[in-house]
């Protein structure tokens, strides 16, 4: 009879320690909390606001606060999760990834 109800422990343990696990797992899968993004005013209207709309949209639970700007933020102290810049990086000891290219153009008016 003890083997019958150890057996029976070891087997509620073991649903008990999957559905933990699942749940864990889901809760990964689902980012929550707050996302602090710093882009320029151009880039960020044209190309960061529809992806922070849909990436809002895919995960409610987690709030994005977008500050566009072209002046340079300090990471550290700013507050910021992510900063998006275009441009040259001047700061060497930050970690920076492509994520696209873009064109310049130099124009002028008629005067």
């Amino acid at each position: 009879m003890q083997s019958g109800l150890l057996a029976l422990w070891a087997g509620s343990a073991t649903v008990e320690a999957k559905r933990s696990s699942d749940e864990l797992a889901q809760a990964a899968a689902e980012p929550t909390g707050t996302l602090r993004i710093a882009a320029p005013n151009d880039y960020g209207t044209s190309a960061v606001v529809p992806v922070v709309a849909a990436f809002s949209a895919r995960y409610p639970a987690c709030r994005v606060e977008l500050t566009l700007g072209d002046e340079t933020i300090d990471l550290a102290s700013g507050g910021m999760d992510v900063a998006i810049r275009v441009g040259w990086l001047a700061d060497s000891s930050l970690q920076a990834r492509r994520i696209g290219t873009f064109r310049q153009f130099m124009v002028c008016g008629a005067e």
